[in-house]
């Protein structure tokens, strides 16, 4: 049995309205065709740029925070490092160079008050065995009469400027040690303490 009767038969012309082509309607739809597909094809060149440019700034930002955590680790770290190394050069190198500078600080104190009351005489009291590390002569500088006394109630870091008039002026290099020893250590905390918000 055939299947033909099922078919459509293209053989024969419809007897409907032929249309005519003439070579002006042929460009426009050709044109139109054309300025449909650039335009499909523009759209579809901005979506891809668009999603690139999108990937690429997603990776940017990702590379700047990785950076950026990198650089808050690597300062965490160096303070964490530096911050022992610190303390043992306060706790060991500058009780010697107070020592090393008593002198000179001693003889400051001494002309700041010479330079504001005139000339009187001074005793520098220490604690006992040190009057040996202080020169005499150089605490006056030629200006004015220093003695030096040994005093019981001072500890070996503690020096005492006593003025005929009564006034006093002490130095405590221990005290003054660990304030600057307490100042760095709070400095190092807090800072490490600031990282550690910074970066959660």
């Amino acid at each position: 049995m055939s299947v033909s009767h099922l078919l459509e038969d293209f053989g024969t012309l419809s007897s409907g309205d032929t249309i005519e082509m003439t070579d002006v309607l042929l460009e426009e739809e050709r044109l139109e065709a054309f300025e449909k597909g650039y335009q499909a094809g523009w759209d579809d060149s901005v979506k891809a740029q668009e999603g690139q440019a999108g990937h690429v700034s997603a990776e940017f930002a990702r590379a700047v925070e990785d950076i950026d955590f990198t650089q808050k680790e690597a300062f965490r770290t160096i303070l964490e490092g530096v911050r022992p190394l610190i303390m043992q050069i306060v706790e060991t190198v500058l009780p010697a160079v107070a020592r090393e500078t008593l002198s000179p600080r001693l003889s400051e104190i001494i002309m700041q008050q010479v330079a504001v009351h005139g000339r009187r005489t001074v005793l520098v009291c220490v604690a006992p065995g040190q009057s040996a590390a202080l020169d005499v002569a150089d605490l006056g500088e030629g200006q004015v009469s220093v003695s030096v006394e040994e005093d019981a109630t001072l500890s070996p870091d503690q020096v005492q400027v006593r003025f005929e008039d009564g006034a006093e002026q002490e130095i405590d290099l221990h005290d003054t040690i660990a304030r600057i020893a307490t100042a760095i250590d709070a400095y190092f905390t807090t800072a490490l303490a600031e990282e550690q918000r910074k970066s959660a």
